[in-house]
């Protein structure tokens, strides 16, 4: 299965459960498979992990500080999950291997807010003409 982006969805349901806006990034990588980034409490958005019935926390490395802040998701071809963040760039998870790139490998912003081409996968919305 091709992989998909979303605007947001489940208000209603995630907003009784303490998160603010609900699923603001979804991808199916098939279809009992999704990751999501979900709005918490302070803002963030989390990466949860849906696989075999239940939703489980993603956790992103990174050195210090808060977790990284999901804006967008992108399921390529290949299998892999691109994780776009408000400000410690990418990261990509193939497998059980996760990589990041940012400012220091030659991104132009630390900052993604989406994925050339995700448009076109976009869940929700019929983009005419593209």
């Amino acid at each position: 299965m091709e992989g998909w982006v979303s605007t947001t969805y489940f208000q209603k349901e995630f907003a009784a459960r303490g998160y603010l806006m609900g699923v603001a990034a979804l991808v199916a990588q098939s279809e009992n498979h999704l990751y999501a980034g979900l709005q918490q409490p302070d803002g963030n958005l989390a990466l949860r992990e849906f696989d075999r019935g239940r939703w489980e926390p993603r956790r992103l490395p990174k050195g210090h500080g808060p977790e990284p802040s999901v804006n967008t998701l992108f399921g390529d071809r290949q299998g892999s999950l691109w994780i776009g963040t408000a400000s410690d760039g990418i990261f990509r998870i193939t497998g059980g291997k996760i990589d990041q790139f940012s400012n220091a490998e030659g991104l132009a912003s630390d900052s993604v807010v989406r994925f050339p081409g995700s448009r076109r996968h976009a869940v929700g919305r019929v983009d005419q003409g593209n």
